[in-house]
């Protein structure tokens, strides 16, 4: 923990004998999120050259930039399986998969299937790597303000989808929340799947794309509209976009309590300031009362409740200040947390019954769309039914006539030559 001895923390942390560092630091400028750009790790080099913004091995060379009033377009490629963010400078040591959160509404939580690497990409880019390529679904991905840089001052992340370039209003401090739309085989941004995008993407079949425009009708990124781009958009046809999900919610390592656990100490402490002192420049409370409010005992999870806590999907919890809370000896008291966890507890539930009523609505449209693929092979069937049925009723007309001529041959047999009786 970084003080300075003007600071009203550092007066109560004398006060409360916290051993504290003060650093000499004249770095004051919070990082900032520059860029978020989409890509695969199955597009090929011309496709990314005309989509990047720079042409041929002059872009950013990862894939297509989302920052601007383009944001909200749908993405209407079947492979994204990267999302790389683009920082002002080097966060590495404070970004941790807890300050990361990425949210749908066919989805619930994306993080599980999400491996992050740092610099592999580019300088200051953090690339989230999916196991699987992202479907059709509205994405709200999130990054916590307790994101540091290395002199410790916190993200300004605040961010208007569709129109900003950059995070930040110029204060440290601001939860990054910025909204992603996917839906592949969209290719003329419709919110839907249909025959339109089947018939636009033929009228570009045999184009080699060049530019962002054609980039669009591609729908596998291989550089070039054809055949396939066609077969993959007919099969995601009949799929659509849900709903905005609700944006994730980041809790302070102060906002979870438990009835039993170890009891926190002075390492415990100066953690808590550190949380206070984000809280009080993103939520204008004045982190020094708020410490003379914590004295005598204050319990906090163990290390089983915290990875129960931090798998409360969609909240994301700060783990690592919950287990270094956990593991400090002597006590300290903060008393009104509880009501912030069971807030926290009724939001999360209605979160989950959002996300339970849109998985339903979301199967009930793809019972009708299958409903009505159904029907035609139903009509087939009958049709064939009744075609066999017809055909059996004639073999059995058949069959009797045929007998008929039977009996007559033997009765006419019967009248020429007596002997055969």
């Amino acid at each position: 923990m970084s003080l300075s001895t003007s600071d009203l923390e550092y007066a109560q942390a004398f006060i409360l004998q916290e051993n504290v560092r003060i650093i000499d630091n004249d770095d004051v400028v919070p990082p900032k999120i520059l860029d978020i750009i989409a890509g695969s790790s199955q597009w090929g080099g011309n496709f990314i050259d005309a989509i990047d913004g720079g042409g041929l091995l002059a872009g950013n060379g990862l894939g297509l930039s989302l920052a601007g009033p383009n944001q909200l377009r749908n993405l209407p490629w079947i492979n994204i399986d990267r999302i790389y963010l683009k920082f002002s400078e080097d966060v590495s040591a404070s970004l941790t998969p807890n300050k990361l959160a990425l949210v749908g509404s066919n989805l619930s939580n994306y993080m599980p299937g999400v491996s992050i690497a740092w610099q592999a990409d580019g300088p200051n880019v953090a690339t989230l790597r999916f196991a699987t390529p992202i479907k059709n679904d509205r994405l709200i991905l999130s990054i916590a303000d307790t994101l540091t840089d290395a002199s410790g001052n916190p993200l300004d992340g605040e961010w208007n989808n569709g129109s900003s370039t950059s995070s930040g209003n110029g204060t440290a401090g601001g939860v990054f929340n910025f909204r992603i739309n996917v839906l592949p085989g969209d290719v003329n941004n419709s919110d839907g799947v249909n025959t339109t995008d089947l018939l636009d993407d033929y009228g570009k079949r045999n184009t080699v794309v060049s530019s962002i425009a054609d980039a669009y009708f591609d729908a596998n990124g291989n550089g070039g509209v054809n055949t396939t781009d066609l077969l993959d958009i007919y099969g995601m046809r009949n799929t659509i976009l849900p709903s905005v999900p609700a944006t994730p919610t980041f809790l302070a390592a102060a906002a979870l309590v438990a009835t039993s656990g170890p009891t926190v100490g002075l390492t415990g402490l100066s953690l808590l300031l550190a949380e206070l002192q984000a809280e009080k420049q993103t939520r204008g409370r004045i982190a020094a009362e708020a410490v003379l409010a914590v004295r005598d005992s204050w319990l906090v999870p163990s290390a089983i409740d915290v990875q129960a806590a931090y798998a409360a999907v969609p909240l994301a919890v700060d783990i690592d200040a919950l287990n270094d809370l956990a593991a400090a000896p002597a006590p300290v008291s903060l008393a009104d947390i509880q009501p912030t966890r069971l807030q926290s507890s009724v939001e999360n539930w209605r979160l989950h019954t959002n996300h339970v009523w849109e998985e339903w609505n979301y199967n009930r449209l793809q019972l009708n769309s299958f409903s009505s693929e159904v029907e035609p092979i139903r009509s087939r069937y009958n049709v064939a039914h009744r075609e066999r049925v017809r055909g059996v009723r004639f073999e059995k007309m058949q069959r009797s006539v045929v007998a008929n001529q039977i009996d007559t041959y033997e009765t006419d047999l019967k009248f020429v030559d007596p002997s055969t009786e």
